[in-house]
C-alpha cells in the first residue's frame, strides 16, 4: 500500500520545463507547416523562368553582333512574351539597334544587332510573365 500512496502524493504529471519545451516544439512545427502552405499558395503557378542560350557572332565589318539561339526550352514561348533591353532600356522588339524574329523561339533564330548604334551595348531579354532578365551578351 505504501508504494501506491507515493504516486498519489505527486500532483504534477510533467515538469514545467518539459511542458515549455513541448509547447515550443509544437509551435515551431505549426509555423513550418503554415510557411510551406503559404509559399505554395503564393508561388504564382507554373511561371518558370525560360531557358534560352545564345551564341554571339561578331559582324564581318566588326561593328555589332548577331546572337543566334543555340537552344530554347519548350517553355520559352514566343518572342512577343519578351521585352528587348539595350543597355537596360526597354525597347520594342524591333529597334534601330537590334531586330528580333517573330513567332515561337527556336534554335537558329537570331537577334541582329549589326549597327553602329548597338556596338558595345549590353543586350538582354526580359520575360514579362516572370520579370526575369535573360542575358544575351554584349553587341
Amino acid at each position: 500500500m505504501k508504494a501506491n500512496q507515493a504516486f498519489r502524493k505527486a500532483d504534477e504529471a510533467v515538469s514545467p520545463v518539459i511542458g515549455v519545451i513541448l509547447m515550443v516544439a509544437i509551435t515551431v512545427v505549426l509555423a513550418a507547416v503554415v510557411f510551406v502552405l503559404v509559399t505554395r499558395l503564393a508561388g504564382g503557378g507554373n511561371d518558370d523562368t525560360p531557358d534560352i542560350t545564345f551564341q554571339k557572332t561578331k559582324a564581318a565589318d566588326g561593328v555589332g553582333s548577331t546572337f543566334t539561339v543555340v537552344s530554347a526550352a519548350g517553355d520559352a514561348g514566343e518572342w512577343s512574351a519578351y521585352d528587348l533591353l539595350v543597355d537596360g532600356a526597354a525597347l520594342s522588339m524591333t529597334t534601330p539597334e537590334c531586330t528580333v524574329g517573330t513567332g515561337v523561339i527556336q534554335a537558329g533564330q537570331r537577334i541582329n544587332c549589326e549597327t553602329a548604334g548597338a556596338d558595345g551595348k549590353q543586350i538582354q531579354l526580359r520575360h514579362r510573365a516572370t520579370n526575369t532578365l535573360i542575358n544575351v551578351g554584349t553587341a
